[in-house]
């Protein structure tokens, strides 16, 4: 008995491994059409979430600021080389904050300034993702920054003038210091006119972008009010 007992209890397992095998084949064969049906409407869930995901972000608002961070290449790292590149919008908020991977050798990173250290850099998106990038975050806004055109230099962009507020130098901000004619660093206007302390040890990009906007919207009027009367003059081409 217990030898047949064995027997059927192996026919039994093999029975059942042809019927969870047929039951498969059915699943596997059956109603293809509604299978594909309900994996496209997957994906389309997937794809509406991942873009409501990505436009909550902080908006990016009609005025905007600007601060890069710089590591040095070249014989004995004079030469600047953009490693960081941030961008807040009118409320503070931080629009874009990313690392960039150096397109040369780096020779000095610049430390105690900069704050950027190999490590960050590893993860850093390529210079001309983040040179696409930021230049269609910009696109027709106004931009404020610190002397910004060593910025734009580095990220090897052009913005038109009339979109730049550089706190750097506009007459009335430099008017209120001690020596108006010396371009003021951006720590120091931070603390005269803000009463702020920056830029105690090593600096951060996004911190100075919001120093700087302050810095703007505190005198806003006045600037914007100097512009309106003081429009660029646009050079006219001469015929030939």
């Amino acid at each position: 008995m217990s030898t047949n007992w064995a027997e059927l209890r192996k026919e039994l397992k093999e029975v059942r491994k042809e019927v969870v095998h047929k039951q498969n084949s059915k699943k596997r064969k059956g109603m293809p059409g509604e299978a594909n049906k309900w994996k496209k409407a997957r994906q389309e869930i997937d794809k509406s979430v991942k873009e409501e995901n990505s436009s909550s972000g902080p908006a990016i608002t009609k005025v905007l600021a600007l601060d890069c961070e710089y590591v040095g290449v070249g014989i004995g790292g004079t030469e600047n080389m953009l490693a960081r590149v941030s961008i807040v919008n009118v409320d503070g908020e931080t629009v874009y904050d990313e690392y960039v991977l150096p397109t040369e050798k780096v020779t000095d990173y610049r430390v105690h300034v900069s704050g950027i250290r190999p490590g960050h850099l590893l993860r850093g998106i390529p210079f001309t993702q983040a040179q696409t990038e930021v230049r269609k975050i910009l696109s027709d806004n106004i931009v404020v920054g610190h002397s910004i055109q060593h910025d734009f230099q580095v990220l090897g962009l052009t913005h038109p003038p009339k979109l730049i507020r550089d706190t750097a130098k506009f007459k009335l901000l430099r008017e209120t210091l001690d020596n108006p004619k010396k371009t003021p660093s951006l720590k120091l206007l931070a603390h005269h006119l803000l009463g702020v302390q920056i830029q105690q040890g090593e600096h951060d990009s996004v911190m100075d972008a919001k120093i700087a906007l302050r810095i703007y919207l505190q005198y806003q009027n006045n600037w914007e009010k100097k512009n309106s009367k003081n429009p660029s003059k646009t050079k006219k081409k001469k015929n030939k």
